[in-house]
């Protein structure tokens, strides 16, 4: 985790001081986002008696691009997302409730097509998460248990994901992305739970 935690520092470091060099050519592109999202978990071990299913939810943030080229680009940002998931028991379909608000830091190396002086475009990379809330039916999961002195849940998440979008231009951009996480966030060595989102979004460019 640190070593990737390093490696997207370094590459964010690398990409803000670019920016000095072809800031007079507008290679580099700020804005702000909002979307939806519908988000579930893969679940294993004991957790395979529930079911995760995908609800919405919601996100807002920061966006960067940086065109190296008319073909080639990098765009990242910070998102804060808002994502729930309703937990189904197999065996009697009871249903608890999850809730999540959380930052991620996805970085894309984006192929992207000229239409004019529009773009569309697809790309990949990874992405590192952070949870600041969670809860499961009112319990606090990032919250150290008074007996074990532990808590139920991971704070920090990675993966991969994927995006594809069009340009419009100077201003407006809209995207949608998947990201797939790597890591387990359950910290009960008996079950597992890993991360998956659709997100769609639009850009307001500056």
């Amino acid at each position: 985790m640190r070593k990737i935690v390093i490696s997207l520092a370094v590459i964010a470091a690398l990409f803000m001081g670019s920016s000095q060099l072809t800031a007079q050519e507008k290679a580099l592109i700020f804005g702000i986002k909002g979307g939806a999202n519908l988000s579930n978990f893969r679940l294993g071990g004991d957790m395979k008696n529930y079911k995760s299913e995908m609800n919405a939810g919601g996100s807002l943030g920061s966006f960067i691009k940086y065109d190296i080229n008319p073909y080639f680009a990098i765009q990242s940002g910070i998102d804060t997302h808002y994502r729930t998931s309703d937990m189904k028991s197999k065996q009697d379909n009871s249903t608890v409730k999850f809730k999540y608000l959380g930052m991620e830091v996805p970085v894309y190396a984006i192929y992207q097509m000229p239409i004019g002086n529009r773009k569309l475009f697809v790309g990949a990379g990874p992405f590192v998460g952070f949870g600041m809330n969670a809860k499961l039916d009112g319990k606090k999961l990032f919250k150290k248990d008074s007996e074990t002195g532990k808590a139920t849940m991971n704070r920090w998440d990675y993966g991969i994901g994927s995006i594809a979008g069009f340009d419009f231009g100077k201003r407006w951009q809209i995207n949608a992305s998947y990201q797939f996480g790597l890591i387990d966030l359950c910290k009960s060595k008996s079950g597992s739970m890993r991360s998956q989102a659709l997100n769609i979004g639009i850009v307001f460019k500056y």
